[in-house]
């Protein structure tokens, strides 16, 4: 972060940078877990903003995809995704009605969110609580919680 701080006005976080700052200087930052992660938060912060404006065109399909772009950064980027997260995401799209698939919050545990077609959620949720008991036995539960966010929650 320091690093950007120094070299690109204006900058007080990584959300400041750009995708074409960070591609201009990254040979300069050392390889290592910081450069990863900040190339995470970075392109991240891209796809978040791309994302919004697929919703406003309708483009689930495309959304999907950054979905899965997303969740694949989070994993071989920042690295805070686990096996068990990574085998939901990837069973998610293998299930009818998936349109994306990704970890959610800080990772290291913890939840993936679905975007799937509504007439498909029930179905869908099944599918990926047994292909879950199936892999990791009696003890591997998944909870699952089927929302809508009427209007896209207000967000446009």
């Amino acid at each position: 972060m320091e690093f950007f701080q120094k070299n690109i006005s204006g900058v007080t976080a990584l959300r400041d940078v750009t995708v074409a700052d960070f591609r201009r200087f990254a040979p300069q930052v050392p390889d290592g877990p910081i450069r990863k992660r900040a190339e995470h938060v970075v392109f991240e912060n891209e796809r978040v903003k791309s994302g919004r404006e697929l919703l406003k065109k309708g483009k689930l399909v495309e959304l999907g995809g950054l979905m899965r772009f997303s969740h694949q950064s989070s994993r071989d980027l920042f690295e805070n995704s686990i096996p068990e997260l990574d085998f939901l995401v990837e069973r998610a799209y293998s299930l009818p009605g998936v349109i994306g698939a990704k970890l959610s919050g800080a990772g290291w545990g913890g939840a993936t969110v679905n975007l799937v077609l509504t007439e498909k959620a029930e179905i869908f949720a099944q599918g990926l609580k047994d292909a879950y008991r199936q892999e990791f036995g009696a003890g591997g539960e998944v909870k699952t919680y089927i929302c809508s966010a009427p209007n896209g929650a207000g967000l446009f």
